[in-house]
């Protein structure tokens, strides 16, 4: 039987020492470490509030729930820690600025 790995040990295999590799695994890891989060406030259900609940309009002007609010933040906070650039989010009016300097860009 072979043995499994986590997520973060193979991001660390395949980028070994590669700065764009390295980016690219880092920016991988928050978006994982960012979709648990979402799914444990989901699994929460009613104890964090109304998550279906209609708040307002994102910028495509589609109904915005509290969840999509709450995910937004959540995956926001993640990838800053992360070498990104810029961030662009249907739930934004505009693409967040993080690190010019930074390599990589995310679209959520």
């Amino acid at each position: 039987m072979s043995k499994l790995s986590t997520l973060k040990s193979s991001l660390a295999g395949w980028s070994a020492g590669d700065p764009e590799r390295g980016a690219v695994s880092r920016v991988v890891q928050s978006l994982a470490d960012a979709s648990i989060a979402v799914a444990e406030l989901i699994g929460r259900g009613d104890l964090t509030g109304r998550l279906a609940a209609v708040v307002g309009d994102n910028a495509d002007g589609d109904a915005q729930k509290a969840l999509d609010i709450q995910a937004n933040e959540i995956f926001i906070a993640a990838l800053g820690k992360a070498p990104v650039a810029v961030i662009g989010s249907e739930e934004n009016e505009s693409a967040l600025v993080f690190d010019r300097a930074a390599p990589l860009a995310v679209a959520i």
